[in-house]
This record gives structure tokens, sequence and C-alpha cells, in this order.
């Protein structure tokens, strides 16, 4: 989307997720100079490459919302690069969706829907994130369900793509992606680009591909990367939703009894203490826990081979 003329699209903010307070209402209004800095003291806020000066407007007034803020930004990174529409990526933000609509009811939301097995591999390479390959296909199946629900909460304002389709068919998927938002399509889409206005260097590594040509060979990826376990694993967590969305290859077959059982119990196990609602108290636990002097990696490594 971003190599559309009429379209910027930022590096991820995490401004739902991580910068702004909890509780805080779109019409809440606080002084504006310790807004501004409070803004800035996120790291991720700093990727967009605006600076304090950017802010003027809102510094002449002794007040403003989180809102002001926020759009301001948006607004301020769009007009840099001579876009009508600002889009922004941040993944966390999906579980946010509620209130992100609540501030902006005409926004248009799209969820990207991968293979859970392609995403999961895929998050054990990334540096930022624990290396359990349960949790993280723990962690698809509750994202996936929590979008199914907002779908039909706000009709019309989400729209489902699948990466399977924009890779195998990209100027159709993005037609209708355009179309959804109200853009024309341009064919530029479909060409390499500068990838550095939408990916700060320091996460360049793992996302090199972002400014890439769209590659085919990712599709199911994890037929060819993935170890039997790892299979087992995936299937048994996630295999109802993959089938429910018409993936293949999502049973057990050839798994050994001997992996089955204990396997199941894991997946019991981790489906309550894993919740993704419970992560700030998890979280709370093992900084007590380090606190104490008590080590807590294997809380984030696999118990077992193949995990």
């Amino acid at each position: 989307l971003d190599r559309n003329s009429r379209i910027a699209a930022t590096p991820e903010t995490h401004f739902f997720s991580q910068v702004l307070p909890r509780g805080t209402l779109p019409t809440d209004s606080y002084d504006s100079k310790r807004l501004v800095s409070t803004f800035f003291e996120s790291e991720r806020v700093r990727d967009l490459g605006l600076t304090p000066e950017d802010f003027a407007p809102l510094l002449e007034r002794k007040k403003c919302t989180w809102r002001d803020v926020f759009s301001h930004a948006l607004a301020t990174y769009a007009t840099r690069y001579n876009a009508r529409i600002v889009v922004e990526k941040t993944p966390a933000h999906m579980t946010k969706t509620p209130r992100i609509l609540e501030w902006y009811p005409g926004a248009k939301m799209i969820h990207i829907i991968r293979d859970g097995r392609d995403a999961g591999l895929s998050l054990l390479r990334a540096p930022w994130t624990h290396n359990n390959l349960r949790r993280h296909a723990r962690t698809w199946r509750w994202c996936i369900k929590r979008m199914a629900q907002f779908r039909k909460t706000y009709p019309g304002s989400i729209l489902e793509i699948r990466f399977e389709q924009l890779l195998a068919h990209p100027e159709g998927t993005l037609r209708e992606i355009s179309e959804f938002i109200g853009v024309s399509f341009e064919p530029t889409q479909l060409q390499p680009a500068d990838g550095d206005r939408t990916v700060p260097a320091w996460e360049s590594e793992w996302k090199a591909k972002a400014s890439a040509e769209l590659d085919r060979t990712r599709i199911q990826a994890w037929k060819r990367a993935a170890t039997q376990p790892q299979r087992w694993v995936m299937n048994s967590m996630i295999g109802d939703i993959l089938r429910e969305y018409g993936y293949d290859d999502t049973t057990l077959a050839g798994c050994p009894i001997g992996f089955r059982i204990p396997n199941a119990f894991l997946n019991a196990v981790f489906l309550v203490a894993y919740h993704p609602r419970l992560k700030p108290a998890f979280v709370a636990v093992k900084r007590l826990l380090r606190l104490l002097g008590v080590p807590t990696d294997q809380i984030d490594r696999p118990g077992r081979a193949g995990e």
C-alpha cells in the first residue's frame, strides 16, 4: 500500500498498545507540552522521524487530547509524502480494534490472515520474541477468533485478506483492498520499493522482504521448513481453525500415542495459562521471579524436543 502515491504507511507506532495510557478517552484533555513530551518518550514514535517542532500548532494551545497528538502525527507524516491517506500497521493494534474505531469511526481496517503454521515458524526466527512454538500457535488461534468477532461487531469496517491470496494474485487482491479504502490501484504497487521509510533500520534484519517483490515461495513455506513434531504441535493446537479457513494437511496423521497424550495435556495447559488476556499478569510474575533471583529462561523456551 505504501507504494501507492496517495498512501503513506508509517513504521509500527504501537500507539494504542504501548503509548496511550489505559482508560484514556478521546475527549480527555491535558497540558499540551507535557503530552507531546510524553508522546516522544516512545522509541516507536520516534521511528516516524518527526520532531517536537512538528507539533508547534498543538504546543501553542494550553491543552489538547491524545487523539489530537496522534492525529497530528499521522497527518504530518502523510503530508511529508504528499499522501492523502495514512496507513498504520502495528500488528498488536488488532486487539485494540474497538478503541481505534471509537476514536476514528471512519477508519478502515485490513486483517491479513496467514497460515498459522507459517506465522508461528516466522515468529520463531524473530529475535524479539520467545521461541515457544506452541505459544505462538495458541496466540494465532486467539487472534483469528478475536478478529472474527470484530468483523461481526463492526460490519463494513474490516476487510479480511488472505496472505496467500495476496502473493498468488497480487493485482486482484490489491485492487480489492484499494477499492475498500477508497483509492485507485497503481501498477507501482507490484514493484520493489524503498522500504526505509516503513521499516526502521533496527528492524531491517527480519523485515528485509518488506520492500522486495512479492514472493510466492512464501505460500505455506512451513511444508518445507517444519519438522514432523512441529507439525503435530501446530496442527493439534490450531488444526480446527485452519480447516475452517480452508487450509490443508491439518491432521495428526502418523502421530504416535506417546506424543499425542503429553501433547494434548500441554495444549490444555497452554490454552489456559497463556491466554493473551493474562499476558500482563504473566509479565508481572516473570519480573517478580527475576527480582527474587529465579531464572525465567525456561518459561519462554520449549519443554519438548521439536517444539
